[in-house]
């Protein structure tokens, strides 16, 4: 066999396995994802920022999970956290509405009166 021909076989497969994880580790995102959706809707709060946690570690631009965290702490009154993590979203995605409904609340909460005005 011919060394060309050796080395575009090692570069197929090479290809095809780190599709596959790719594939399998967007899959696994994924189900987290789900997992954390159905807690945050079912006011699991803690629970859903666990699963957030475990996104965020490996993804942090991954579905919005920086702002459903954000979300799930300003329920359990982690208002601090809760604004960082609306911070750290808004440097990936940019500002929306929901984005500056939540971040009006969670200055509200924080008796930061004025700024949840300017929001």
């Amino acid at each position: 066999m011919k060394l060309s021909s050796i080395l575009s076989l090692v570069l197929f497969l090479s290809l095809s396995f780190n599709g596959h994880s790719q594939k399998s580790f967007e899959e696994e995102l994924g189900f987290i994802f789900t997992k954390a959706k159905y807690l945050l809707e079912t006011n699991r709060y803690e629970n859903a920022i666990k699963e957030l946690n475990s996104i965020i570690k490996k993804d942090p631009e991954f579905n919005d999970a920086l702002f459903h965290r954000a979300r799930a702490k300003y329920e359990v009154g982690a208002f601090a956290g809760a604004k960082k993590d609306l911070s750290n979203y808004i440097g990936y995605k940019g500002i929306s509405k929901d984005v500056v409904i939540l971040s009006a609340d969670i200055e509200y909460a924080m008796d930061n009166k004025e700024a949840a005005i300017n929001s």
